[in-house]
């Protein structure tokens, strides 16, 4: 931690939805770290007595994931008090005169005595109160403009060998709709492999609570993703995201349990004849094998099951039904 004094750091976990910005600072022999979550770098809070390691901190005081990718960003200059908001003097003498005055209009030695320190108080206090609170500020140099929704995108456009003057909302845009794509990409591959759905078919069926909110999300996707601006756009394809890999993690941990149990042992043996089909070293096989599956799919009658004139094109030729 000494080594990185004066450092600002991205802490990246492997969803890249909870990413932390760290500055470290050494004084006097003690370790303070000035931390916000993104995308708010305006509201940072500061912590003392950290241990001796990066790793050990983000894990036990930032309840981090245990694999965290640590990404050496330009330094920040965190929020604090900026100059005045405009009529702050006029303000603030006004308030001071008023607050005097109505001192004075009461009369009596008292009123009089305390006119004007209550009336320098006032127009300290309003002064004070009203100073611009500058946002924080990440330092870079020329026309590069950095902040808490563009940080995590130049980051890793960094960490891949790019390096981009500044990531236009074009950009964020085009990059939000490619992960929007990869997802919808592996989905299709995943229900183009018949010995896949099989297995996994929790991951097919919409009243499954997992899938309902993932293909809920894709719905979202198709019909309000042209309307959305860069940053709702990357909000909409975090929670795609998201809610996909929640729905293939809850569809792989059930497996064949997801089926009524009076399906399971056919579904197994269907499961097995697609991986023959898959892997047959000879027309015959492969035959046989799609027979078998189209046979088992066909007595199952599951309608998140795939068809079976569809898991035969797919199995015979690679075609999805």
């Amino acid at each position: 931690m000494r080594t990185l004094d004066g450092q600002t750091i991205l802490a990246l976990p492997p969803n890249s939805t909870d990413a932390l910005v760290v500055t470290v600072q050494v004084y006097e022999g003690n370790i303070y770290l000035r931390h916000a979550r993104l995308p708010n770098l305006d509201k940072p809070a500061r912590l003392t007595g950290a241990d001796s390691t990066l790793g050990v901190n983000l894990i036990k005081l930032f309840k981090m994931p245990t694999q965290v990718e640590c990404i050496a960003i330009p330094s920040i200059e965190w929020p604090g008090r900026g100059g005045g908001l405009r009529f702050r003097g006029p303000v603030a003498a006004v308030g001071a005169l008023a607050s005097g005055t109505g001192l004075l209009a009461l009369g009596g030695v008292a009123g009089a005595a305390l006119a004007l320190p209550v009336a320098a108080a006032v127009g300290g206090g309003l002064w004070a109160l009203l100073r611009r609170r500058r946002g924080a500020r990440i330092l870079t140099a020329g026309d590069l403009h950095l902040d808490g929704s563009n940080l995590v995108d130049y980051a890793i456009a960094r960490r891949l060998g790019e390096r981009p003057d500044v990531l236009s909302d074009d950009g964020r845009t085009a990059r939000a709709s490619r992960r929007i794509d990869d997802i919808r990409a592996d989905y299709g591959r995943r229900a183009a492999d018949i010995a896949y759905r099989i297995e996994n078919s929790a991951l097919f069926d919409a009243a499954v609570p997992t899938t309902a909110a993932f293909e809920a999300a894709l719905v979202r996707c198709d019909a309000e993703a042209p309307a959305l601006s860069p940053s709702e756009l990357e909000g909409l394809a975090t929670d795609l995201e998201i809610s996909y890999s929640v729905a293939v993690d809850h569809a792989e941990t059930v497996g064949f349990q997801h089926l009524p149990s009076t399906a399971r042992d056919d579904a197994r043996r269907a499961h097995k004849a697609a991986q023959l089909a898959d892997g047959a070293a000879t027309d015959g096989e492969r035959e046989a094998a799609v027979a078998q599956v189209i046979r088992i799919l066909s007595s199952l009658a599951l309608y998140y099951l795939p068809a079976p004139e569809a898991a035969r094109r797919e199995l015979t030729d690679g075609r999805l039904g």
